[in-house]
């Protein structure tokens, strides 16, 4: 039940925004996916004010969007048995930063004030809008789970308040940097700067995004592996560059690419830990 609630809880987490376009779920979840959302939260506790959120930073004054994708599910486990469920209605989300909102897709009314996600459905949340104010915002979501048809909602948030049936530790938290030069409000996390893909037992993101040559490539991996295949090719595919690399379980893991020598241009890298292969785009300007 933890850990149905803790993905129903942020992943369909949405507040009315007047005028906002509707999301898209993106297409890599949405085909034979596990129920919960994409991508996963900070799987790193207790590191330094939230920076390795999955959320890439905001910048003050320049707009900002960023979707979650939700695969719910048909049933819930509910004191030892699963139980179908019904719905899960957002009712708040509390240390937005300012001038954020959310959107979800379009089965919401036009004027609702909450989000409903019905069972066995996939949806969507963006988070979109112009930040204001730099800082670190850790938010809270506090839902209604609904499972059958004569039984009370269950109020969950997340992460957990006092009170709570369930205790649900981790967040997303969204860094919002007071300009583009700025890096992570805190010194020993790193902020993402770039989105972070996420495929099966892989994720990665990069920074800085455009990069004049240096640039690190954040991997999570689920498991341990010695000789993780790096390669990195133009915008032909021609390869110009191959490297073994060692990654550890969890989201700790920095590759360094130094592209100084490269002329500009698009470029992209790919990691393959043996089971999961991921590719994503960077470029260098100068």
């Amino acid at each position: 039940m933890k850990k149905i609630l803790f993905s129903l809880s942020f992943c369909i987490a949405a507040v009315y925004s007047v005028n906002a376009q509707n999301c898209t779920p993106d297409p890599q979840y949405t085909t034979a996916s596990p129920t919960g959302v994409y991508p996963k939260p900070d799987s790193l506790p207790g590191s330094a004010q939230g920076c390795h959120s999955p959320l890439p930073c905001a910048i003050v004054g320049q707009p900002y969007a960023f979707t979650f994708t939700a695969v719910v599910p048909a049933t819930v486990p509910y004191n030892g048995a699963n139980v179908a469920l019904n719905k899960v209605v957002i009712l708040s989300v509390d240390n937005r930063p300012p001038g954020i909102n959310y959107v979800c897709q379009s089965n919401n009314a036009a004027n609702s004030t909450s989000c409903t996600f019905p069972k066995s459905t996939i949806g969507c949340v963006k988070m979109t809008g112009t930040p204001t104010t730099a800082g670190v915002y850790p938010m809270v979501v506090n839902t209604n789970v609904c499972i059958l048809s004569g039984f009370p909602c269950l109020s969950q948030s997340f992460p957990s308040k006092s009170g709570d049936p369930i205790t649900i530790t981790g967040d997303y938290t969204l860094a919002v940097l007071p300009n583009a030069a700025a890096t992570c409000p805190s010194s020993d996390a790193t902020c993402y700067v770039s989105t972070r893909n996420e495929k099966g037992t892989l994720s990665v993101a990069s920074s800085p995004n455009p990069t004049n040559g240096p640039i690190n490539i954040y991997v999570g991996s689920q498991k341990e592996i010695d000789g993780a295949e790096f390669i990195v090719t133009d915008a032909y595919g021609k390869r110009v560059a191959t490297e073994r690399v060692y990654l550890a379980a969890g989201q700790s893991n920095i590759v360094f690419f130094d592209g100084s020598t490269l002329p500009q241009g698009v470029y992209y890298y790919s990691i393959s830990n043996g089971t999961d292969v991921l590719s994503n785009k960077f470029v260098i300007a100068r």
